[in-house]
């Protein structure tokens, strides 16, 4: 966090290479810009003839955390007093608390920067500085939830600790990048079912275009090898016997490099209580993070595999660093999400696509170029019937990987 005063020399020397990036971004003809930092740029300068989504069955996700907010109780002690937090998950009571707060953060941040920029104070801390930035950047998530409020319905979930608002819909909330191109190219490897994916999004006039793949599918066989369920009711039977299939892959492996999505830490403890000590399995658990694990996977020779439920995406274990993969749960959405159990029981085909997308981003972490081979086994009794029933919602290039 920057002082106004450095922040502004900065500028004017050209000294800092995040600033320079940007600008230079913002003026050429051509950017690469994530979604985040797109959608947080002023509106003037968005504006372009051709907009490429790459990525784009993750926009949904993108545009749902871009649009919410949560409002953490015990960083605004000063500002909400203990007996105004919010009592109720109605969208009237919920959304007249959020203009109330809003107003109270506005005052605050007033009289908050005038103490910082006041002749008594020669030089805020970083300390202040740092609040100061939290609780505007906050006060705009408001503002910006507040605007949405009844086009995108907004779900609010509650408790002792803190609120959050997040919105049901996107459809609306999409326009906050398609309307700033003459054309939108959306481009994916893991678009399921392009009539729900585009009706989510709001997207009324296209043209979809399935361009086959360059990579060997028989490079890459995937395998539905596994006989025990794992759904909720299932899971605590089956989780052993699916465990022991799991390890015995690992053995035919041996001194091989691969990963082992478990979808959730249920699974990655079940794994780590069977294999206890063996230094071969690197999991993700605790403080003990994805970077860690992943930075002592690609610097040991001895084949190592990774454990764990969140490699699923933008994770890149090209040849020798990934030789096979096991997925040992198909990746449903966590219906204790209330956005997502509301969205289940309106459109159960919506919730069968973001698992399939779960399914094929995870199915392609050992897969980065032609010359990769690896083979990927999927140990859920439910995947042979489930990828059978949506078989032609299936891209090419992953149904021609199935066995």
């Amino acid at each position: 966090m920057l002082s106004s005063k450095l922040l502004k020399e900065c500028k004017e020397n050209r000294r800092c290479e995040y600033l320079n990036a940007r600008d230079y971004v913002i003026k050429s003809k051509f950017g690469v810009l994530n979604y985040s930092m797109f959608l947080s740029l002023p509106d003037h300068v968005k504006k372009r003839s051709i907009i490429v989504c790459d990525e784009a069955s993750e926009l949904e996700d993108k545009l749902v955390n871009y649009f919410s907010v949560t409002i953490n109780y015990d960083k605004l002690d000063d500002i909400i007093p203990k007996n105004k937090k919010l009592i109720s998950e109605s969208s009237a009571t919920a959304q007249l608390w959020l203009t109330d707060l809003a107003m109270q953060l506005e005052e605050f941040i007033h009289t908050y920067m005038n103490k910082l920029t006041s002749k008594k104070i020669k030089q805020p801390s970083f300390r202040e500085l740092t609040r100061y930035k939290n609780l505007k950047n906050l006060h705009e998530k408001i503002i910006q939830v507040l605007k949405n409020w009844n086009e995108c319905e907004y779900v609010i979930e509650k408790n002792n600790e803190q609120a959050t608002f997040v919105p049901l819909y996107v459809n609306i909330l999409s326009d906050s990048i398609f309307k700033f191109a003459d054309t939108v190219i959306l481009m994916s490897a893991t678009i399921i079912d392009h009539k729900t994916f585009t009706k989510t999004l709001g997207i009324k006039d296209y043209k979809y275009i399935e361009v086959d793949s360059t990579f060997d599918p028989k490079k890459s066989p995937v395998y539905c090898a596994g006989k025990y369920n794992l759904n909720y009711k299932n899971i605590n039977i089956n989780l052993p016997k699916v465990v022991n299939q799991a390890l015995m892959i690992c053995n035919h492996y041996k001194g091989k490099n691969g990963i082992i999505h478990t979808h959730n830490f249920k699974i990655t403890k079940g794994i780590q209580a069977r294999v206890r000590n063996n230094k071969r399995f690197l999991f993700r658990e605790g403080a003990i993070t994805n970077e860690h694990i992943l930075e002592e996977h690609f610097i040991r020779e001895d084949g190592t595999v990774l454990v764990s439920p969140s490699l699923n995406f933008g994770t890149d274990l090209p040849a020798k660093h990934g030789e096979f993969q096991i997925i040992m749960k198909l990746p449903f959405l966590p219906l204790g999400s209330k956005r997502v159990k509301m969205l289940f029981d309106k459109d159960k085909q919506w919730y069968q696509m973001k698992m399939l997308v779960n399914l094929l981003q995870m199915s392609g972490r050992i897969i980065r170029s032609g010359s990769d081979s690896g083979e990927t086994f999927i140990l859920d009794g439910q995947a042979f019937s489930i990828l059978k029933r949506e078989y032609k919602k299936l891209p090419k290039h992953f149904r021609d990987r199935l066995q």
